[in-house]
């Protein structure tokens, strides 16, 4: 049986057969026209072209539908090849509670999310400010954020597949002021503050520690620990350590913090560079497959240095994906507050079509509901769910066997064609001119050329500068 393997940013996701595309493919073309999706290539070994590859992926609304999510989510669940049974599922909070939950092993992200949630009792306005992560410890003990989990996957699934150093966290990035005035939402900020205090994420001068946040911490005193926490350097960051740079010396353990409009590299003198997210012109992922199978990424962006100067950074970092993604999360709050009568441009489209997941075997499934649950028979029947607009990043195909995969949020393997998209949340997917591109680092086996554009570049002014 002739499989191809599909890798989500760098991280297997699912192995399928030409005929479970083709019928992807042709249910894509019913549901959302076929002018807006390629032709599809035909059964041949090897004749799958990058233009082909990574056209279907292009278009952000197809790329969030229940249909798409949906196909990937079970497909993971079939190359599992896990039968269908409710699993215990453990999910911690920053400061190592763990809750363990009962959840479908083919449920999405947002049933788990649900649930957990629930356990905390935490409002369903407050909700929104949450998302579930995989973390993973270092030998040295130190915890790093991986990537957030997505609607396309199955989190039991997911975190299965990998070791014990892995766990599933949940986890704030917004840290809106909101949660201050919610006592579910309160006790969870409070709860990160601490952690990532103690974990040197937020930088904490000696006296502020032992005089206030050590005695706030003692009597109880959330909100004003929170406060207190608030004002001091890197809150509300995202920290990624263990990176490296084009830009010094290559050796260099560089920390990377994201957040404010900023994103910062500490050198290993503790030395702060700076760069604006107003001054990224764009940015793009790239991901290097390695012939033993290891992944390592890059995160590129276009920095306006100077009124007429454009130069490239790039890091390189593990993280990079979630890197990227703080980034676009920047953006979109930015033009959000900008234009507060037009938030965003995408949107979940409603599947009210029947439509289904053929399975290698040639068995249909249906897709418009989220849970396949098996009856006592052997048979199965449907439970509906709840389903979110997350959707997959970035996607590459082989020929059973690990190949290239770039860019977020989606890949492409095109070298030649130049086309623009409508912007999504503030973002503009597009091609820069070749000689736009100053650097190109050590040989990859992916020709993506894919990037983002920062449409909160467009309003610098000299002030800015």
């Amino acid at each position: 049986m002739h499989m191809y393997n599909v890798h989500i940013n760098g991280n297997f996701h699912c192995s399928l057969r030409y005929r479970q595309f083709l019928g992807l493919h042709e249910q894509l073309r019913k549901e959302f026209g076929a002018g807006r999706v390629p032709q599809f290539p035909p059964k041949k070994f090897l004749s799958l072209s990058a233009v082909q590859l990574e056209e279907p992926s292009q278009n952000s609304e197809i790329a969030s539908s229940e249909l798409f999510t949906g196909f990937l989510r079970l497909a993971q669940h079939e190359t599992s090849g896990e039968p269908v049974a409710k699993r215990p599922i453990d999910v911690f909070l920053p400061n190592g509670h763990q809750m363990t939950v009962d959840v479908w092993n083919n449920a999405p992200t947002t049933v788990l999310f649900k649930l957990v949630s629930q356990e905390c009792k935490l409002p369903d306005d407050m909700a929104e400010h949450f998302g579930l992560y995989i973390f993973r410890k270092e030998p040295d003990g130190y915890w790093i954020v991986l990537r957030k989990l997505n609607e396309y996957e199955s989190p039991y699934i997911s975190i299965k597949w990998l070791d014990d150093s892995h766990r599933i966290v949940g986890w704030d990035l917004s840290h809106d002021d909101l949660l201050m005035d919610d006592r579910v939402g309160l006790h969870m900020l409070y709860v990160q503050m601490v952690s990532d205090i103690e974990n040197g994420w937020i930088i904490v001068p000696k006296e502020v520690l032992v005089k206030q946040l050590t005695a706030l911490q003692s009597q109880g005193s959330k909100k004003e620990y929170v406060r207190v926490a608030r004002r001091l350097k890197f809150y509300g960051y995202m920290k990624f350590p263990y990176c490296q740079s084009d830009f010094l010396q290559p050796s260099s353990e560089l920390t990377v913090y994201i957040g404010n409009r900023e994103l910062v590299v500490i050198t290993p003198r503790r030395e702060e560079i700076s760069f604006k997210v107003t001054r990224m012109k764009c940015w793009r992922i790239t991901l290097h497959h390695e012939r033993n199978g290891d992944v390592k990424a890059e995160l590129s962006f276009e920095y306006l240095q100077s009124k007429d100067k454009l130069e490239w950074i790039t890091l390189m970092s593990e993280q990079s994906v979630i890197m990227a993604l703080c980034l676009q999360e920047i953006v979109a709050d930015m033009v959000a507050k900008q234009h507060p009568t037009n938030p965003s441009l995408i949107g979940v489209r409603s599947v009210k079509t029947m439509f289904y997941y053929i399975r290698r075997d040639g068995d249909q499934v249906p897709l418009n509901d989220d849970i396949i649950v098996p009856k006592n028979n052997g048979t199965v029947s449907l439970s509906n769910c709840s389903s979110g607009n997350s959707s997959p990043t970035t996607h590459s195909l082989s020929n059973g066997c690990s190949t290239s995969a770039a860019a977020t949020p989606t890949s492409s393997l095109t070298r030649n064609n130049s086309y623009d998209v409508p912007s999504t949340l503030g973002i503009t997917k597009r091609r820069p001119s070749n000689n736009s591109l100053c650097r190109q680092s050590s040989v990859i086996n992916s020709t993506d050329n894919l990037f983002h554009e920062n449409s909160a570049f467009a309003g610098i002014g000299d002030d800015d500068l």
